[in-house]
């Protein structure tokens, strides 16, 4: 009986995955490595608890797909913000930007709003809320911690 539940779950979610890739807009845009995106065009919002921070742009996280699935240490990587390197000449702002990503990771309530994309590296491609609605993206930005990559 496990089993069918299980199989069933597959099912649903596939179906779900297809239904919204298909009815996936676009309006104001940012590019991105071809990928044509805006914060609203996120389909998928799923509850997370990050485990590592990698830098000021990409973590690992469990994220909470639903019904008792959970994807264990997925790499994410902020779409549409490309922070400063911890090495080499921007070290000093790269670790101010690592840092100002662990203070806002470490709130207990964080939503990953994500298309479903991964990159050539397979980072889900997404952005991270807090639970007052603020995303980590633009706090980088505010505080001048981004290379202007992908404005």
């Amino acid at each position: 009986m496990k089993k069918y539940k299980t199989i069933l779950s597959l099912f649903i979610i596939t179906g779900l995955f297809m239904c919204s890739c298909i009815s996936n807009t676009f309006n104001e845009e940012i590019t991105l490595k071809g990928y044509s995106i805006d914060q609203e065009s996120f389909v998928y919002r799923y509850p997370i608890k990050v485990i590592h921070i990698v830098d000021g742009d990409t973590f690992d996280a469990d994220i909470d797909m639903g019904i008792s699935i959970e994807m264990k240490k997925q790499r994410v990587r902020l779409l549409g913000c490309d922070t400063f390197e911890k090495f080499g000449d921007t070290r000093e702002n790269g670790l101010e930007a690592t840092s100002v990503a662990v203070d806002f990771l470490s709130t207990n309530t964080l939503v990953l709003h994500t298309n479903g994309k991964r990159d050539n590296f397979g980072r889900i491609l997404g952005n991270v809320q807090n639970g007052s609605g603020t995303f980590l993206k633009d706090v980088q930005k505010e505080k001048g911690l981004t290379t202007g990559r992908f404005e």
